[in-house]
């Protein structure tokens, strides 16, 4: 089975919102039917999506957020430090995982399958999901892929990502890096994916992101190796630059500090001039 989720708009072209405690109501009425005419079974596999579905949820958030089932009356129950929310008022990331997670549990359990036996988690399916990282917290883009690959043990994903979070939270994934050539793109490589990799090297090595710090530090640091590159040639015309940039970035933190200083100890060495004093 190829499965693409595309969620439905509204004439506006607005996202239409899945209502996932009508799921809820209908799924655990009919499996309390089932249960009443003892098929334990059936009831118990007629819940197994929702069961299912807030155990990812309780294990992605830590339980910080605790989703229950209550049934008199039937409503789904999000509570947060004891308040109970509605799900309007969710976190984007939290509110997105239910809708698409939700939207997708229905989905499977819709679906007559030829194998019967086994549960709808574990059929043979293959998943497209794109970007996503959207709206989720860095601690939850590190937990996602290995949620999903415990909820589908048998299924093959496919997903779109710009977050270095994402690709290395997992091992030996296949991650097929494209790139724009005269506007068009291309497979430049494959890879597999290593949780030992640094989210600096994820950034550098495979998203093409050398930036490390905020736009205007960056802008600064560029502009101070330019010149002390000069500098080092004898070239003293920026001079007086320099040293105002030197001040400016040193009190830009102990990270931009300890790069630019052992810099300006070479240049120190190398023309006799004083470019460390704001150390002192």
């Amino acid at each position: 089975l190829h499965l693409a989720l595309e969620f439905e708009k509204k004439k506006d072209g607005s996202e239409k919102e899945f209502n996932l405690s009508n799921w809820v109501v209908s799924t655990y009425s009919k499996a309390a039917i089932q249960e009443i005419n003892n098929n334990k079974e059936i009831a118990s596999k007629l819940r197994h999506g929702i069961d299912k579905l807030v155990e990812c949820i309780n294990d992605l958030t830590d339980n910080e957020f605790a989703i229950k089932i209550e049934t008199n009356p039937w409503f789904l129950k999000i509570s947060y430090c004891g308040n109970v929310l509605e799900f309007d008022v969710l976190p984007d990331g939290l509110r997105s995982i239910l809708s698409w997670l939700g939207d997708l549990l229905m989905r499977l359990d819709s679906i007559p399958w030829e194998d019967e036996t086994l549960l709808t988690t574990e059929q043979n399916i293959i998943l497209f999901l794109d970007e996503i990282e959207v709206h989720l917290h860095p601690t939850w883009q590190y937990k996602i892929l290995n949620m999903l690959k415990k909820l589908l043990p048998n299924a093959q994903i496919f997903i779109t990502t710009h977050s270095p979070f994402i690709i290395n939270s997992i091992d030996n994934a296949n991650i097929y890096v494209l790139e724009l050539d005269n506007c068009k793109s291309k497979l430049k490589e494959v890879l597999n994916s290593e949780t030992g990799w640094s989210i600096e090297y994820v950034l550098e090595q495979i998203l093409n992101t050398k930036n490390r710090f905020g736009y205007e530090t960056t802008i600064d640091l560029k502009r101070f190796n330019e010149i002390a590159h000069e500098i080092s040639n004898k070239n003293f015309n920026q001079e007086v630059e320099f040293q105002h940039l030197i001040k400016k970035l040193a009190i830009d933190g102990e990270e931009v500090a300890s790069i630019i200083a052992p810099k300006l100890f070479r240049l120190e060495k190398l023309t006799g001039k004083k470019y460390l004093e704001w150390k002192e």
